[in-house]
């Protein structure tokens, strides 16, 4: 069924004239990960195929597709949603979005609508010798969209540049240099205006920057990619009860003896053969898992391949509804048994390890076989404003060597560890989003708070310094100098994400400001 449906997608591409969607290889490691910039991820609808494969060159694969899902409601109770399954530019499309209200995609746009594969050699390389004669810039570096066209109403800040001068402008000759995680990334961004939704959702505007990457380690990293994701509301409509979901098919070598699980402590789902054989990977196959870095899963559910209240979504409705903690027919999760019809609710389905009798596909007898798993999330109480900017990371990690269900239960600690390395490796990345930090120390450290605010908050640093507040189209809407210790700021500030920029006698600072007025 799955494959059909893919078939069908890719039909639907072609006739309806899309040729935008690229493709890219992402290989640093041991895993060799398909991209697309068409919304569908690991995956290789040409073949039908699934597209991540672990270890690489097996010829095995651990995920058969990834996507993400996105739906509020606006002030008069109408769903707005963006979601997809495994077709391609279904409801997402390669490029930015115009920064002025309308949300539109520029079609002759072109430079925001591509896949950017670059390593962090190729960076260094470039620190080293960007000014020395003879040097050949790596065309990725020389057009790293840190900027929209303004001449296409795109904002001015998009990819993250590290400025090394700190005027504002990415200028790779004069030693500028992307910002990335991970010894090698792919850079995308895409966005829900570009064409009718194939959920048949109302769209929402907007605009979604992805970053995949990956680091060559000799330890359970060297079989992880992680995933940074940053979502920017360019539309007019403020939504409410906001959710943000991910969605796995997590074919494990053969899709026909499989379970999976959730684990609400590491915030990890994971798909696990239900036997000791696998007739791709052969004995005690592995386990893979996707966890959920900097939030807290709120819903997980197991979907099914067959027709029925616990199937595939195909509608706007149905997918919101899983979002929710729903069944497609309205009903609530349930605990227990295969988690529809029963008395008590439940947020999360088989949230126990299969290595214990807790509540797991082992424990409730269920056949193995195709599955499917979703799990949502739900930001600053589901309010998304207008120009506000929302983060996400997550983790696919990996595990192999032991029993079938050992490697469940070891998914869900190499989750943990990858959270751990994750907060661990600096700065998060949407923190650099416009700017990035220029290069020196100084003694300013600062905070906002409250963050989120209605309008007033308070900027707390040590020392004199300056502050200036931009939109992220880069607008200035606030300035101030000659600023110390503790500054209440007032502002009548729109509902969305600015930058705030403090500067003292040697550096540029930034942080994140978000205005939620209630």
């Amino acid at each position: 069924m799955k494959k059909l449906q893919a078939t069908i997608a890719l039909m639907a591409m072609c006739l309806s004239g899309i040729s935008q969607v690229e493709y890219q290889y992402l290989e640093f490691n041991n895993v060799n990960a398909l991209l697309s910039n068409g919304g569908v991820f690991f995956n290789d609808p040409d073949l039908s195929s699934p597209g991540y494969e672990v270890p690489k060159g097996s010829g095995n694969h651990g995920i058969y597709a990834m996507s993400f899902w996105f739906g509020g409601e606006d002030v008069n109770g109408q769903l707005k949603l963006a979601g997809t399954t495994y077709e391609q530019a279904g409801d997402f499309f390669p490029g930015a979005l115009t920064a002025s209200g309308s949300a539109e995609l520029p079609e002759e746009e072109e430079a925001t609508k591509q896949i950017y594969l670059i390593s962090q050699s190729q960076i260094d390389y470039h620190i080293a010798n960007y000014d020395e004669v003879g040097y050949d810039m790596p065309d990725v570096i020389e057009n790293w969209p840190a900027h929209g066209d303004l001449a296409y109403d795109l904002a001015f800040y998009l990819a993250p540049f590290q400025d090394v001068d700190g005027d504002g402008i990415y200028d790779p000759a004069s030693g500028d240099y992307p910002l990335i995680k991970g010894d090698e990334a792919a850079y995308m961004i895409l966005n829900d205006k570009g064409g009718i939704h194939a959920t048949g959702g109302d769209p929402i505007g907007l605009e979604i920057h992805l970053l995949f990457y990956q680091y060559a380690t000799d330890d359970f990293i060297n079989n992880t990619t992680f995933v940074n994701m940053r979502i920017i509301n360019r539309g007019t409509q403020t939504l409410y009860d906001f959710r943000s979901a991910c969605f796995v098919d997590g074919d494990l070598g053969s899709s026909t003896d499989d379970y999976v699980g959730f684990d609400e402590g590491a915030d990890v789902m994971y798909c696990y053969n239900g036997d000791a054989y696998d007739a791709d990977y052969g004995e005690n196959p592995p386990a893979i898992g996707v966890a959920l870095l900097n939030e807290d899963v709120a819903k997980f559910a197991s979907i099914s391949d067959s027709p029925g209240a616990m199937g595939t979504p195909s509608t706007a409705a149905g997918y919101y509804n899983y979002m929710k903690g729903l069944w497609l027919d309205g009903t609530s999760f349930t605990y227990g048994g295969s988690g529809y019809g029963g008395a008590e609710a439940a947020d999360y389905l088989y949230d126990g390890l299969p290595t214990t009798d807790l509540w797991s596909e082992v424990t409730a007898g269920n056949p193995a076989g195709e599955r499917k798993m979703m799990m949502s999330t739900q930001h600053y109480g589901g309010v998304f404003s207008p120009g506000m900017e929302l983060c996400y990371d997550y983790a696919v990690v990996y595990s192999h060597g032991e029993g079938h269900l050992e490697n469940a239960t070891n998914v869900v600690g190499l989750a943990e560890d990858a959270k751990a390395f994750y907060l661990a490796d600096g700065e998060p990345y949407c923190n650099n989003v416009v700017l990035g930090l220029p290069e020196g120390k100084s003694d300013l450290e600062f905070s906002i708070y409250p963050n989120p605010t209605s309008g007033v908050f308070t900027i707390q640093a040590q020392g004199e310094y300056s502050a200036t507040i931009f939109t992220l189209d880069g607008r200035v809407v606030y300035q101030a100098n000659q600023l110390s210790g503790n500054s209440i700021i007032e502002t009548g500030f729109a509902n969305g994400t600015y930058l705030v920029v403090l500067k003292d006698e040697n550096d540029n600072y930034t942080n994140q400001l978000i205005v939620i007025n209630k």
